[in-house]
Formats: C-alpha cells, sequence, structure tokens
C-alpha cells in the first residue's frame, strides 16, 4: 500500500494509528491525506479545503475554496481560484484568478471586489482579481491550480 516508487511520500502519508490497540501498533496504518475537514454538532464532517493549499495570511488561515465562493457569489464571476503569494509583511497576499459572466459591466472587477470587502473579512480580500477567458484545466477537466499560479502569481502587487 502507498505510492508507486515514492517510498517518502508513502511514509509521510501512511503513518501507523496512535489509536490502535496495543497488539497493532505498528501494523495498523492511517492516511494523513492532508485533506482539512471540521467536525459539527451533530458529529458529520465537511471537507474545508487542504494543508498544502491553505493561504494564510494576517495571521489567519483560509482555504482557497473559502476565497472562490465569496467571489463566485457576487454574481459576476463564473470561475475562480484563489492562492496565496509569499508577502514577507502578511505571510501570505491573497490573489484570485476569475472568469466573468457572459456580458459583465465594464465595472466588474471594482464591483466583486466591493461584494468581497461587504462579505467577508479583511484578511481573504484578494490584492489583486484578475480577469480571464478561461480557467486552464487539467485531463480531467478539474481547473489547473499549479498553472494558474505559475502565470499570475508572479510579481503580486496590491491593486
Amino acid at each position: 500500500m502507498g505510492y508507486w516508487g515514492q517510498e517518502e511520500a508513502t511514509r509521510k502519508a501512511y503513518r501507523p494509528n496512535p489509536m490502535a490497540s496495543p497488539e497493532l501498533l505498528g501494523v495498523e496504518r492511517v492516511v494523513h491525506s492532508g485533506d482539512l475537514v471540521r467536525r459539527e454538532p451533530d458529529g458529520y464532517l465537511y471537507f474545508v479545503g487542504r494543508d498544502d493549499a491553505m493561504i494564510k495570511s494576517r495571521g489567519y488561515r483560509m482555504s482557497p475554496e473559502e476565497v472562490e465562493g465569496v467571489l463566485v457569489g457576487s454574481g459576476l464571476v463564473r470561475e475562480a481560484c484563489a492562492f496565496g503569494v509569499p508577502d514577507e509583511e502578511l505571510g501570505h497576499r491573497v490573489v484570485a484568478v476569475v472568469t466573468l459572466v457572459d456580458e459583465p459591466p465594464a465595472e466588474a472587477l471594482d464591483l466583486i471586489r466591493r461584494h468581497v470587502i461587504d462579505e467577508a473579512p479583511p484578511y481573504m480580500v484578494p490584492s489583486r482579481i484578475i480577469a480571464i477567458e478561461e480557467l486552464p484545466r487539467t485531463a480531467s477537466g478539474k481547473i489547473d491550480r499549479p498553472a494558474v499560479r505559475t502565470a499570475y502569481g508572479g510579481d503580486v502587487h496590491a491593486g
């Protein structure tokens, strides 16, 4: 069990179960997937994001999906991809790359920024919102987050 040809990744992800009974210690394993969840009072677990994708800004942790949800909630954004860019003062600066709904108003980016400011805490407001025609996709049709980060994550300034 593990990742084909990747012993180090297997060792990091598949670890002994610390809650196993004494006779199964070192035998029973648990998977440390990097997924972050929250447990609700009813006992259900809800996916929040991935630990490796978390954005840490101004001392707060957020998932890209949280930022993206607020952007799409503006009604002007069809799809969004948010990520953090290292910043000496903030930890990460939030950047969002979006596709807009058909026939957006000329001032769409200003309206989207105003919506995020009104609906989210200050640490979630992107320092930059970039509108493009289409987000790049992986072979499976998902947003290619590394490609977005590579293309739009460099030399990011507020604005």
